[in-house]
């Protein structure tokens, strides 16, 4: 889930309607003076996802302003891949209402529009679910949930060493290796045009070091301001006199004056205010600049912690690297004798196709040879076949013309 928006009316001191716009869905930073209402709105987010609209007693009143009235909490919201609205009104006239606002229409009110909130952000009834980290209430950090009872006194289980245990564990593992290399070179990158230079004063020409230019000049101005005001207030007593003179009796003269003395102590008055406006804005400027400075440089000292470990890694690796080469070498004289083998492999197989095919030419004309003195032997079978039936024939023709018969033997 993420919060794109935030409205609020007759919530704490914020009588009269009130909205944070456009957030961003990731990291938003909530800046003003103390009691301007920070911790009011992040009560309103509780409130409006975690307490249904029928509640009553202690968890209204607390949403109430001193001088009454019925809180009314709205908030637009990413979750599931769409975009939807919420608004619950607490106390008499109480209700609430679920839109999808991509298709700018009303899913459910009432009790249904609770439970279809629930389900979308993964929330339960009367417990904070996934929304546990949402917000922190002041002084509510590190207590443990549900905690046992000892004297009258929460007894401490543990939670806090398994919380810090298993956040750090979380950082090691998204730390390591070259990522945490590039994390540090961004975060220095980012650090170098906030790092303070010599004897703790800011680094020329960064951000932080103009900043504290402009702090100094509006510093200036506002002296200048200052120094105009009370000139003003010396005019302004100057120009009550003159009234009290008019209202006796002022000439034109006296008049014309007077006001060109409200004039000038009027222009005096708004540039006194647009400088002391000016300086809040620097000072605020700087001092978000010292707190990124200071978060930045614990940053990078923990960083530096764990690229010393990496660094101890690397060292390893390298003395390692000998083996590392002597194992390519190996491999690669391995590779070399492979495709010899495989090439010599070639040579005999094309030896042996080479002799398939002689033996196959010597067994055809071994074929032919036979076949040859088979029909010789035929040949000379047929001519004696011949000679003989040539024979037999003059035999024949012989015999009869033989006029001795059978009988005449006999």
């Amino acid at each position: 889930m993420k919060l794109r928006a935030l409205r609020v009316r007759n919530v704490g001191r914020f009588v009269a309607p009130a909205a944070i716009e456009g957030l961003s869905g990731g990291l938003d930073i909530l800046a003003d003076d103390n009691e301007a209402g920070k911790s009011t709105l992040f009560k309103a987010i509780e409130a409006v996802f975690q307490v249904r609209h029928t509640a009553t007693g202690a968890a209204v009143d607390r949403l109430r302003p001193y001088g009454g009235g019925e809180p009314l909490i709205e908030a637009d919201l990413e979750a599931g891949g769409g975009r939807y609205r919420i608004t619950k009104q607490f106390g008499r006239g109480r209700g609430a209402e679920l839109a999808d606002l991509a298709a700018g229409t009303t899913l459910a009110r009432g009790l249904e529009a609770e439970e279809r909130l629930a389900a979308l952000i993964g929330g339960a009834d009367g417990g904070f679910g996934r929304l546990g980290l949402l917000w922190v209430g002041q002084r509510r950090s590190l207590e443990p949930s549900d905690p046992d009872q000892e004297g009258g006194k929460p007894k401490d289980r543990g939670e806090r060493n398994a919380l810090m245990t298993a956040v750090e564990g979380e950082i090691a593992a998204v730390t390591a290796g070259d990522e945490a290399r590039l994390v540090r070179a961004r975060v220095a990158a980012l650090l170098a045009p906030l790092a303070g230079g010599r004897q703790g004063q800011p680094k020329t020409g960064s951000p932080f070091d103009l900043a504290h230019k402009e702090r100094e000049r509006l510093r200036a101005e506002l002296e200048q301001a200052e120094t105009a005001a009370r000139s003003t207030a010396e005019r302004v007593a100057r120009l009550e006199q003159l009234i009290a003179v008019r209202d006796q009796g002022l000439d034109g003269e006296a008049l014309a004056t007077a006001k060109a003395a409200a004039e000038t102590a009027r222009q005096g008055y708004e540039a006194a205010r647009t400088a002391r406006e000016r300086r809040i804005v620097a000072d605020r400027a700087e001092a978000e600049a010292v707190t990124s400075e200071r978060d930045a440089a614990r940053a990078l000292a923990d960083f530096d912690r764990r690229l010393a470990e990496l660094a101890e890694l690397d060292r390893t690796i390298a003395a390692a690297a000998a083996d590392v080469a002597e194992a390519e070498r190996t491999h690669r004289e391995a590779v070399a004798r492979v495709r010899e083998a495989g090439q010599a492999l070639a040579a005999v197989e094309a030896e042996q196709q080479r002799l398939a095919a002689m033996i196959e030419a010597h067994e055809a004309a071994g074929r032919r040879a036979t076949l040859a003195a088979g029909i010789e032997a035929a040949s000379r079978a047929q001519a004696v076949a011949t000679a003989l039936e040539d024979e037999m024939t003059a035999e024949r023709v012989r015999l009869g013309a033989n006029r001795v018969t059978a009988d005449a033997m006999r």
